[in-house]
């Protein structure tokens, strides 16, 4: 009894490399981290579970097998000789909670020490496995987002920035809407981060048009896994509800920039918040006017709070037009109601789209008539892309310039409630659809004419109008709408008339800027003393000096 009692005090060296030995294992975890093949802090996680678990097993089959060679003291029966990979098998269906019960300890000690083992190493054990799960599903989320499924996708654009659920339902309810008529263009989100439960909600409504991956817009490696030289164009989304517009804006010139530096050919869309942030993006290589938009939304804010101060309703007119909506109840509304006219008006938005045959040498007023009296489009602009990369947009021109028509002639904007009802433009035959009755409905005229080839053969001669005749029909063109329009300037003075009548709506004499601030004095005065004009617009600003500058220049502009 004394030499077994020396024994289990001085754990022989014979018998703890099998049992106890095991511990030297938790040492090797903190030299995982300094590996040069693991990266990832996934990685490390799953590795340090592993070797946990295996600590506890090995450690915990050791022991038992120390005592059990050992016996019990006291008790000169012979001893239970097992291997010690048969007690790490018992060990293993202990914590299973299986128990098949052919092995079990059948010393004292050994059963004591299994008593406590048990209670302990079932708890260890069952701790150990959400924390397995979740590093296995972060993994299993790590690869699902990891690659950019191609073979599926037609083209693509590439959304990143701020990417929130609302952000991602906004952009994809108005960009994957119905009346845009693209049912081809996919999403692809880049974003460092996984998406959440809300986000993945949003993912999987839209599953069929919108991949997710994720990496960073600023990682090389990542754009090309994003396929950014395929893409048709690349959003970068601001955050408009930060602390900070300054670094917010920096962070998208950043990513603007890593962009730009992977590709040059790719159009960029980019939301900057402050309107001082707008000359930085000039400055990037690879940047190029009319190809790549930069949007100030605090400078588009003000200039439309600015419009509607000098035409109120200005700024909902165009929200509504530049939001694409959709009413599918109008029809059960009663159509004498201005609600009614309200919300038919802002189910429209602005769409483009070639001209047929039909109005070829058409004057801009006579268009604009034959569209609103047929289909109930209104021409807002033509487009000229003779040059595609400095195109001429004309806004209400003279009837001294003619429309184009073909897929290589001019755009018309339209005003329309989607892309189906806009082509019917394109698609139009005077022979053949003239006997249409006017006023018709939308959606049947749509229905009609959407599907229908022109059969007749072009008698429109695209044969270009002599200078005669071509002044003869600005003069009859403007005496049947009414209008006095001047001539169009020549085609390379245009940039240079622009900028003279530019310049000449502001430049008039400013008084100095002490003469136009109002002191307490004066403020106590009369409402005739203190007001020396009526009519006027009151603007409260919300700032002290340590605020942003807020960019009021644009509000006065208009």
């Amino acid at each position: 009894c004394v030499a077994k009692l020396i024994a289990y005090c001085t754990l022989s060296p014979v018998v703890t490399p099998l049992s106890l030995r095991f511990v030297w294992l938790t040492q090797v975890l903190d030299l995982i981290q300094f590996l040069p093949f693991i990266h990832s802090q996934d990685a490390i996680d799953l590795i340090s579970l592993l070797f946990n678990f295996l600590i506890l097993w090995l450690a915990g089959a050791g022991m038992v097998h120390l005592l059990e060679e050992q016996g019990d003291p006291w008790d000169d029966r012979p001893r239970q000789r097992l291997s010690f990979l048969e007690y790490c098998y018992f060990v293993m269906v202990t914590f299973s909670t299986v128990g098949y019960g052919d092995i079990g300890p059948k010393s004292d000690w050994g059963r004591a020490y299994v008593t406590f083992f048990i209670i302990a190493g079932l708890a260890l054990f069952a701790s150990l496995l959400p924390a397995l799960v979740e590093v296995a599903s972060s993994y299993y989320q790590k690869t699902q987002y990891a690659k950019f499924d191609t073979t599926r996708v037609p083209k693509h654009v590439i959304v990143c920035g701020h990417i929130t659920c609302t952000s991602a339902s906004e952009f994809l309810n108005d960009f994957l809407h119905p009346d845009r008529g693209d049912t081809d263009t996919h999403v692809l989100f880049l974003d460092p981060n996984r998406p959440d439960h809300d986000l993945k909600a949003v993912l999987r409504s839209f599953y069929t048009r919108v991949q997710y991956i994720v990496g960073s817009v600023l990682n090389g490696k990542d754009l090309v896994r994003a396929k950014i030289h395929k893409s048709s164009a690349c959003f970068i989304v601001a955050n408009k509800h930060c602390n900070n517009p300054i670094e917010e804006d920096n962070a998208n010139l950043l990513r603007l920039v890593s962009v730009k530096n992977t590709t040059d050919k790719v159009p960029v869309i980019i939301q900057l918040l402050h309107s001082t942030s707008m000359a930085q993006v000039c400055n990037i290589d690879g940047w190029k006017e009319g190809r790549d938009i930069a949007i100030s939304l605090n400078e588009l804010k003000l200039g439309l709070l600015g419009q509607s101060c000098v035409s109120p309703g200005f700024s909902t007119l165009i929200a509504n037009l530049f939001y694409t909506s959709d009413f599918p109840k109008l029809k059960y509304l009663d159509p004498e109601k201005w609600q009614t006219q309200y919300i038919k008006g802002a189910s429209n938005e602005i769409y483009s789209t070639t001209f047929s045959h039909t109005f070829h040498l058409m004057s801009y007023h006579e268009a604009a008539q034959v569209c609103y009296r047929n289909f109930g489009l209104i021409l807002l602009a033509l487009a000229d892309t003779s040059k595609p990369l400095e195109p001429h947009i004309y806004i209400n021109p003279s009837s001294s310039l003619r429309i184009k028509s073909g897929e290589k002639g001019m755009f018309g904007y339209f005003i329309g409630q989607d892309q189906k009802h806009v082509q019917i433009v394109s698609t139009y035959c005077e022979q053949c659809h003239g006997n249409d009755e006017a006023g018709e409905d939308r959606a049947k005229v749509v229905k009609r004419l959407a599907g229908r080839k022109c059969k007749c053969k072009n008698t429109k001669s695209d044969k270009e109008p002599t200078a005669t005749e071509l002044t003869q029909m600005t003069i009859i063109g403007n005496s049947i709408n009414g209008v006095e329009a001047e001539p169009l300037p020549a085609e390379q003075d245009d940039f240079e008339s622009l900028k003279e009548r530019r310049q000449s709506m502001h430049t008039h004499q400013l008084p100095s800027i002490d003469s136009s601030i109002v002191s307490e004095v004066e403020t106590s005065m009369t409402e005739s003393s203190f007001c020396p004009t009526s009519g006027h617009i009151v603007l409260c600003v919300f700032a002290n000096e340590k605020s942003a500058p807020l960019g009021l220049h644009n509000f006065l502009r208009p």
